[in-house]
């Protein structure tokens, strides 16, 4: 894949996530220099808990994203994506800067992938791990 097409699905990504839960959490995709993607996520007012640390949901929400996004490009242009399982351990509390998320697929099925999602901190320290299953639906009506 070459660099150019990555920068411009990241960006079409970005924009058509824009205006729902993943733009309001702040959670935006990039290159993770292997040709594949990774999202990071703000650790701020929109995602913290009243005690100051991140929230598990918010944390959930980015690791549930980045599945789905990746799931939706192995699928395809006519397949939508929908997290429907997420099993996540919260291993770290964390107060402020960036958090990033990064998959490995786990299962390939026809109507469904899963997903080992790892979140982690700016400086690597793993703050969550979450397995997503994600389904797969044909949008192309017959």
């Amino acid at each position: 894949m070459n660099a150019e097409y990555v920068v411009m699905q990241i960006e079409e990504i970005n924009e058509f996530c824009a205006n729902s839960l993943i733009g309001r959490l702040g959670i935006e995709f990039m290159a993770d220099g292997d040709d594949g993607l990774k999202a990071r996520m703000p650790v701020n007012e929109h995602t913290r808990q009243p005690y100051g640390y991140l929230h598990g949901g918010a944390t959930i929400s980015l690791a549930e994203t980045v599945a789905s996004v990746l799931s939706a490009r192995k699928a395809g242009e006519n397949a939508a994506s929908f997290g429907y399982h997420v099993d996540a351990s919260l291993l770290l509390p964390v107060r402020d800067g960036f958090v990033y998320g990064t998959a490995v697929l786990a299962h390939e099925g026809r109507s469904s992938h899963i997903w080992d999602v790892t979140i982690k901190t700016e400086s690597a320290e793993v703050v969550a791990l979450c397995r997503v299953t994600v389904k797969l639906v044909n949008m192309v009506r017959k």
